[in-house]
């Protein structure tokens, strides 16, 4: 009998498991998988080092990539030819200044980026996943990810709690962001404003998720 209840027990918390996961996936949009995860063939440590409209400017892949395409969920685009010679996952840095904070109902930081104290309409898009998500598997991301949050509760929304759920503009602050480079197909052919206060983005690309991040 206690092993009966026993075996019951472990499928039932296998069950939440696996349901907490799959609520925080939906949470978190189309390609949870790639926003959570960088590739171990390259070095975060070098990342290429882009201007703010270097960035921006960054072209989509040629081949016809679909919005919310399913091809895509579980994988990367495959490297295609641009001026910068970059792909999905390469270690990007731009700097800029964050003028806008999201703390979204997945618990990921989505920090707005503009290229100067005073915007010009355009933003790129930066986004720190939480170090405790099951979504996050690599250990050796989590401590990156927990330093990256401590910097932007800490410095640059000075320790003023921003709940899960809400949005705040801040002072403009120079900030160095380093992470990966991820196209986010959810966006293609939208309607939808990526950007917050007089911002928009026309660029599909964003650094998600974030490794390093330094606030001055």
């Amino acid at each position: 009998m206690f092993r009966f209840f026993k075996t019951s027990l472990v499928k039932i918390m296998f069950i939440f498991l696996c349901l907490i996961t799959g609520l925080e996936a939906n949470a978190q949009g189309r390609r949870a998988t790639i926003k959570n995860s960088i590739l171990s063939t390259v070095n975060f440590q070098q990342p290429k080092d882009l201007t703010f409209g270097e960035f921006y400017n960054i072209p989509g892949p040629k081949n016809e990539v679909l919005k919310n395409d399913p091809r895509y969920e579980n994988q990367r685009l495959a490297p295609f030819l641009n001026p910068l010679n970059m792909s999905e996952g390469d270690p990007v840095m731009i700097s800029g200044w964050a003028n806008y904070i999201i703390r979204q109902k997945d618990n990921t930081y989505t920090i707005q980026i503009i290229a100067n104290t005073i915007s010009d309409g355009r933003c790129v898009i930066a986004a720190i996943p939480s170090d405790t998500s099951k979504l996050v598997q690599d250990e050796k991301l989590k401590p990156a990810l927990h330093e990256a949050r401590r910097i932007v509760e800490e410095q640059m929304l000075q320790k003023k709690e921003l709940k899960i759920g809400q949005e705040r503009s801040i002072v403009s602050t120079p900030v160095q962001v380093v992470g990966q480079l991820f196209y986010n197909t959810s966006f293609i052919m939208s309607e939808t404003n990526k950007g917050k206060k007089d911002c928009t983005s026309r660029s599909i690309w964003e650094i998600h998720p974030v490794t390093f991040i330094k606030a001055n």
